[in-house]
């Protein structure tokens, strides 16, 4: 069986298996590249919605989709200071603020 088919049967899928379906940026590169135009991306949105609708998506990505619908922020870091956030971790240089 497929990843798909095991998704609709409700088996467990292999961990490789599912970084293969969450791994995947759905960029539709795949998709370009297909000599058969099989729509791997749909494909791939289709397998995540089943997983979800089974709650067995990942925590993490549970985790990031709060974090969007709460804090409109996939960290969950607060919008307005961001940036600075990612600038301490990233240890950038520092950019003044802007006066708006």
């Amino acid at each position: 069986m497929n990843p798909l088919q095991r998704i609709v049967a409700g088996e467990k899928l292999t961990s490789d298996e599912m970084d293969n379906i969450y791994l995947s940026t759905r960029c539709r590169a795949c998709d370009d590249v297909c000599p058969v135009d099989i729509p791997i991306t749909d494909i791939i949105q289709y397998e995540r919605q089943l997983l979800a609708q089974q709650g067995k998506e990942p925590a993490k990505t549970t985790a990031i989709s709060k974090n969007i619908i709460e804090r409109n922020s996939p960290g969950g870091m607060d919008p307005s200071t961001r940036f600075y956030e990612l600038q301490m971790i990233l240890k950038l240089p520092k950019i003044p603020r802007s006066p708006i």
